[in-house]
């Protein structure tokens, strides 16, 4: 009897131990705040200096538990442009690739569920991608990634 009542024991201590062990990591929970339909608005400065107010819309979507895509859609009274990335979690960085009107590249950097620190670089160039990142909302700021826009900030919010 006493063999069984241990053998339980063990069971159960087990089932917790492994339980602990499989809780969502940093990765997944920066996925789940970042997939969703976003729009906000923001500013983009263009590379002649002028600055204009933009409205933006996009999608991001999970592609596994440590991975996401994300379009968006970006317009003022004069531009209209997309930017989109691919982006998978591992180890504290994001590591992928971006695309933006006239010009693509690889992208990494510092990630974790409340921000992202990225570099972005292509053949011609450098740029910057920083992000805060909650629940329910984002604010991004993106330098570097377009001979035509010099930067973009937006804040962006989707129904929780």
């Amino acid at each position: 009897m006493r063999f069984a009542q241990r053998s339980v024991l063990s069971v159960a201590a087990l089932a917790v131990s492994l339980g602990a062990w499989c809780e969502p990591s940093w990765a997944s929970e920066l996925t789940d705040a970042l997939k969703g339909r976003w729009s906000g608005s923001g500013a983009i400065t263009l590379a002649n200096g002028k600055s204009e107010r933009i409205r933006c819309r996009g999608e991001s979507r999970e592609v596994s538990e440590n991975a996401v895509e994300q379009f968006f859609h970006c317009a003022s009274t004069d531009k209209a442009f997309d930017f989109s990335t691919s982006m998978h979690f591992s180890e504290g960085r994001a590591r992928g690739d971006w695309r933006a009107p006239d010009r693509s590249g690889t992208l990494s950097g510092p990630a974790s569920p409340g921000s992202l620190q990225l570099r972005l670089s292509s053949s011609s160039g450098e740029g910057n991608l920083s992000a805060r990142i909650g629940s329910c909302s984002q604010s991004i700021n993106v330098t570097g990634w377009s001979d035509e826009l010099k930067s973009l900030s937006a804040d962006l919010k989707k129904d929780c």
